[in-house]
């Protein structure tokens, strides 16, 4: 064999070596049958482990079919008491608990108590989740089109995360003006012990039905998960907000003070197809405008097509009862399908 191919064999044995000791999946993981899987645990959430072996790729398994795991890598380990615990996992002697390792300490853990595990990644992209989606519909008969997308990124801290949501509705009808809606947000929040929160957020938007042409809501809020356990979430939240706002028809601003409440849960169902429902309600009476009232609903169902990749139903009402604009209209609503991605 010439020196070259030598030289080149060589490399490439070298790396598929390197690959292949680094690569390995080093933790465990103790099935109620009496089964040992050896793989990576990428995350739990709404009941189920996200798993990936060698053999069977990623897998996800039932929350309440395991007794222990094992790994020495870090997570960050949330309990239903809203508790956060940061370290490695072990077996422990007991059935049913974990030993989770600390630099300076370890902590037994009950399994049923632990409603989150997530992985304490290292570089910044790697802390980064998201969603991006693309939807359209066309109606022959009355020439309508209507498009839509959004896209969304979360980085996750220790304590905290910090994240940005936009989306667009565009619907356009020969003859007629098009109708636009469109929201973005940039937000933080930072999680307490006893499953408390606090968030604080910057979101703008225009609504061409509600004679909206631009409208910037910033503030803070503190909030409580009322329930939190392996498979849902419920939580609401109460906060103050400035409202600086712009009708179509004028180019004065209006300025508001408007606290706020919301409510929020999320469940996910691991049939088939995979099954995740969110929904939100909000309300905005005005401290400063006599008698003004506005809400805001939204209800999202995302179905599993192949992993990463669903189907979105979405559905949204808005309401203000003093819209900016004369005579436009004071509620929109409607119903959105779109593809979307997860990365």
């Amino acid at each position: 064999m010439s020196k070259p191919l030598t030289l080149l064999f060589t490399v490439v044995l070298t790396v598929l070596m390197i690959n292949a000791v680094f690569g390995q999946k080093t933790d465990e993981l103790y099935m109620m049958n009496g089964d040992r899987l050896t793989g990576e645990i990428k995350a739990l959430e709404y009941g189920k482990l996200k798993y990936k072996t060698d053999h069977a790729g990623t897998i996800y398994v039932d929350w309440e079919d395991i007794v222990s795991l094992k790994s020495a890598h870090l997570f960050a380990i949330t309990l239903s008491t809203g508790e956060r615990w940061f370290g490695s996992i072990d077996s422990s002697l007991d059935t049913g608990y974990v030993i989770i390792a600390m630099p300076l300490a370890s902590q037994k853990i009950n399994l049923n108590n632990i409603v989150l595990i997530d992985p304490i990644k290292k570089t910044f992209w790697s802390r980064i989740d998201g969603n991006i989606e693309f939807g359209g519909s066309y109606t022959k008969a009355s020439d309508v089109l209507q498009l839509n997308g959004s896209f969304n990124a979360e980085y996750k801290g220790r304590n905290f995360l910090t994240g940005y949501r936009s989306s667009t509705i565009v619907t356009t009808q020969p003859g007629k003006d098009d109708n636009r809606k469109y929201d973005v947000s940039v937000y933080g929040v930072r999680m307490y012990s006893g499953n408390w929160f606090a968030q604080v957020n910057v979101n703008g938007e225009s609504n061409s039905e509600l004679g909206l042409d631009w409208r910037v809501l910033s503030g803070g809020a503190g909030g409580h998960d009322f329930i939190r356990t392996v498979y849902s979430r419920f939580s609401g939240s109460i906060g103050l907000y400035y409202n600086g706002e712009k009708g179509g028809d004028s180019s004065k601003v209006t300025s508001s003070i408007e606290p706020a409440f919301s409510l929020s849960y999320k469940v996910i169902k691991y049939d088939v197809p995979k099954i995740d429902i969110y929904t939100a309600f909000n309300v905005f009476p005005s401290f400063t405008e006599t008698d003004r009232v506005r809400m805001q609903y939204d209800l999202q169902t995302k179905f599993e097509i192949i992993s990463d990749l669903y189907f979105s139903l979405s559905f949204y009402y808005t309401f203000d009862n003093k819209p900016r604009t004369a005579g436009a209209a004071k509620e929109d609503y409607g119903i959105i399908g779109s593809i979307g991605y997860k990365f």
